[in-house]
C-alpha cells in the first residue's frame, strides 16, 4: 500500500467555501441553464399547488425528483469538469449523467439498500453510512469505479476521518442555513408593513426556490468535490485486504436493507388486503 498521509487534516470549511463560491461564479451561466427546469418544475408544483388534482400532485412530485436527481448528477459533472479546467456545455454534462446513470443504476440500488440497512442495524450504522458513501457518485465520475468498487472506494476514502467530514458537512449546513434564512427578509418587509398578500406567499416561494435551485444546490455539488479531493489527496489507496474487509460489511448492510425491505412490503400488502 502507498504511503497515505493519514495525520494531515482536511482543508478548512472556509476555504473550501471560498473556492466553491468562486467557481460556481465562474460557472454561473451554465449553471443556470442546467439548474432552469428544475426551477420551473418546482414553482409551478408551488404556484398551481391548490389548482390541481391530487394524482397530478403526486406525478409533478415524482417528476421533481427525477429532474432534482438528474440536475444534481449534471452539476457533480460540471464541477468536475471546472476543477480539471475543462469546458463542458451543459448539455454535455446532461448526457454525462444521463449516460453513467443509466450504465450503473445498480451503484444507487446499492447505496439506498446498504444505508437502509445500516439505518436498520440500530440507526448509527446507517448514519455512519449516509456519510462515507455520500463520495460514491464523485468516484463514479471521477474514477470511473462502478457498483461495489464505487462504494468501497468512498467508504475507504472516509475512513478514519468520518468526524472530519462529518464536521465539513455541518458548516457546509450551516452556511446554507444562513443563506437560507436570508430568503425570508424580503417577505418579512411585507408582512411587518402590514403589505402581506397572496404576493408576499409567491414571493417567499420565487426566493426559497431560486436560491435553492440556482445557489445551494450547485454550491453543494462543487463543495462535496472539494471534499472528495481533499480526501483521495489524503488518503492514498487501499490495499486487497481493506478492500475485501471493507466490501464484506457492506454486502452484510445491503443484505440486512433487501431483507427489511421486503419485509416492509409483505406487512403494508399484509395491512392492506386484511
Amino acid at each position: 500500500r502507498m504511503n497515505s498521509p493519514r495525520g494531515e487534516k482536511l482543508v478548512s470549511a472556509t476555504e473550501l467555501i471560498r473556492e466553491s463560491l468562486s467557481m460556481l461564479y465562474v460557472a454561473r451561466w451554465k449553471i443556470i441553464t442546467i439548474s432552469a427546469p428544475l426551477f420551473l418544475l418546482s414553482l409551478a408544483s408551488t404556484v398551481f399547488d391548490r389548482d390541481i388534482t391530487e394524482l397530478a400532485r403526486e406525478i409533478i412530485s415524482y417528476g421533481i425528483l427525477i429532474v432534482g436527481i438528474i440536475t444534481q448528477l449534471s452539476l457533480v459533472s460540471l464541477a468536475i469538469a471546472y476543477h480539471r479546467g475543462e469546458e463542458e456545455l451543459p448539455r454535455e454534462s446532461f448526457f454525462r449523467a444521463m449516460g453513467l446513470v443509466s450504465s450503473d443504476l445498480a451503484i444507487f440500488v446499492l447505496l439506498f439498500f446498504s444505508t437502509f440497512g445500516g439505518y436498520i442495524a440500530f440507526i448509527l450504522p446507517g448514519i455512519y453510512l449516509s456519510l462515507a458513501l455520500a463520495f460514491a457518485v464523485y468516484v463514479l465520475f471521477e474514477e470511473g469505479k462502478h457498483g461495489y468498487n464505487a462504494l468501497t472506494r468512498s467508504l475507504f476514502l472516509v475512513k478514519g476521518r468520518w468526524w472530519e467530514v462529518f464536521l465539513q458537512v455541518v458548516a457546509f449546513g450551516i452556511f446554507s442555513s444562513f443563506v437560507s434564512l436570508s430568503t425570508l427578509l424580503l417577505p418579512l418587509f411585507f408582512i411587518i408593513f402590514g403589505l402581506e398578500s397572496s404576493l408576499t406567499f409567491y414571493l417567499f416561494g420565487v426566493l426559497t426556490i431560486g436560491v435553492s435551485s440556482f445557489f445551494l444546490q450547485p454550491l453543494s455539488a462543487f463543495y462535496l468535490y472539494g471534499v472528495y479531493r481533499e480526501l483521495v489527496k489524503l488518503s492514498g489507496e487501499a490495499s486487497d485486504i481493506e478492500i475485501i474487509s471493507l466490501e464484506k460489511r457492506l454486502k452484510l448492510l445491503i443484505y440486512i436493507g433487501v431483507l427489511a425491505s421486503i419485509s416492509a412490503v409483505v406487512a403494508m400488502l399484509i395491512g392492506k388486503f386484511s
